[in-house]
């Protein structure tokens, strides 16, 4: 009974903290909804490798989908093995006249994992939780804040971001 109750404590703590990094924002821009999709597909195809990335691209309803990567590399073992940690994000944009809806999930485990010399003996990370041991992670305390910070905050940029091209790098759509 400890164990289940435990287990479920842990799971409540883990959906408590991975629902923070899910975020659902409106930017009013002025533009129709017309303008405002191709900008934000300019701002993808500037920002992203618009092939790997793409998920949906709906130019009827004006609807785009984008599922990239963002990596955060650590060092361990005084230098000798270097960490790549790539976690996945999505992005989706609904676009009308005068407004987008951006929402952005970020999965708080690790989408893969690429170590040199051993690049089988890493671990996937959850940023989700505290720092779970060295035997867990197979990185150190610091290297895990250290990525799951630069991580969060990269991706906390990401409304920052697009609404700064948006109001900065209008696309006119008219005869030229």
């Amino acid at each position: 009974m400890k164990t289940i109750l435990t287990s479920l404590i842990i799971t409540l703590i883990s959906l408590t903290s991975y629902s923070q990094e899910k975020k659902d924002i409106i930017i009013e821009l002025p533009g129709t909804q017309s303008e405002l999709y191709t900008q934000t597909k300019m701002y993808i195809s500037e920002h992203y490798n618009m092939s790997e990335v793409l998920e949906n691209d709906d130019s009827e309803s004006k609807i785009l989908f984008i599922r990239p990567l963002m990596s955060e590399s650590s060092s361990e073992n005084f230098g000798m093995v270097n960490v790549s940690h790539y976690f996945r994000y999505t992005i989706k944009w609904y676009h009308k006249d005068g407004k987008v809806r951006m929402i952005t999930e970020l999965s708080p485990v690790s989408d893969k994992v690429i170590s040199s010399p051993y690049s089988n003996s890493w671990l996937k990370l959850n940023i989700s939780n505290e720092f779970q041991g060295l035997m867990k992670t197979g990185i150190s305390k610091k290297g895990f804040y250290n990525i799951k910070n630069n991580i969060l905050k990269k991706y906390s940029n990401l409304p920052e971001s697009y609404t700064n091209y948006m109001k900065n790098n209008k696309v006119q759509l008219d005869d030229w």
